[in-house]
C-alpha cells in the first residue's frame, strides 16, 4: 500500500472479525486524499496475523485521540496526532535494518559507533528498505507465487501497465516458471 493510503487510514477502517481487511477511502475534504482518489478507494483483505498486531497495537498503545476533522487516524503519534507520510518511512526503514531485529550488522558495523541505528538515520544503514522498495517487492512476490496480475493490480491500485514497468521486478527465469504452469502440452 501506498504511503498516503496507510497515512489516511482511521481507526473505523480497519474491519476486524473472521475475514480482516482494511477500508481504504479518499477523504481530500479531511486531509487524506487518495493518489488515483475515488479510483483507489478498496478494501484490502489482511490476514489473521496482521488483524492481532492492529488489534493488539489498538488495545495497548493507540492513543485513541481525534484529529482536527473529528476523525480517529489508526496510525497514531505518542503525541495523539496522525502520523506523517515521513514517520511511517522512517519506520519501515526502521523496521527493515536487521540489527533491529538481529543486535547485529551484516555489514560488520559497530553499532555502538553506526550512524544508521536511531530512528531518523536508519535510511542510512545499506541493508534498511524504502515503503517503495516494499511495496515493489510484494508485486513481485505476489506476481511469482501466481497471482493474477489483475488482481495484484487492484489490490495495490496500480495499471497494469505500470506494474510491468517499474514494480515487477522479476528475473528472466522467473517469468518463465511463472508462464510454466499455465502452459499446455502440445
Amino acid at each position: 500500500m501506498r504511503r498516503s493510503s496507510l497515512y489516511g487510514l482511521d481507526k473505523r477502517d480497519f474491519e476486524d472479525g473472521s475475514n480482516p481487511y482494511l477500508r481504504v477511502r479518499h477523504r481530500p475534504d479531511s486531509g487524506t486524499p487518495l493518489k488515483n482518489k475515488r479510483k483507489g478507494e478498496r478494501d484490502v483483505r489482511i490476514n489473521k496475523e496482521a488483524a492481532g498486531v492492529i488489534r493488539d497495537y489498538l488495545r495497548f498503545n493507540h492513543p485513541d485521540e481525534e484529529d482536527e476533522h473529528g476523525r480517529t487516524p489508526l496510525l497514531m503519534s505518542t503525541h495523539g496526532k496522525r502520523c506523517v507520510a515521513t514517520t511511517i518511512q522512517r519506520n519501515v526503514y526502521t523496521g527493515t535494518r536487521p540489527c533491529h531485529y538481529t543486535g547485529e550488522c551484516p555489514m560488520d558495523r559497530d553499532l555502538d559507533e553506526c550512524e544508521a541505528t536511531s530512528f531518523n538515520t536508519a535510511s542510512k544503514c545499506p541493508a534498511s528498505v524504502s515503503p517503495h522498495a516494499l511495496r515493489r517487492g510484494y508485486v513481485t512476490e505476489a506476481l511469482n507465487a501466481g497471482q493474477p496480475k489483475e488482481v495484484t493490480a487492484d489490490r495495490v491500485d496500480m495499471t497494469h501497465e505500470i506494474m510491468e514497468k517499474h514494480y515487477d521486478k522479476a528475473t528472466k527465469n522467473e517469468q518463465m516458471e511463472r508462464r510454466e504452469e499455465h502452459l499446455i502440452n502440445i
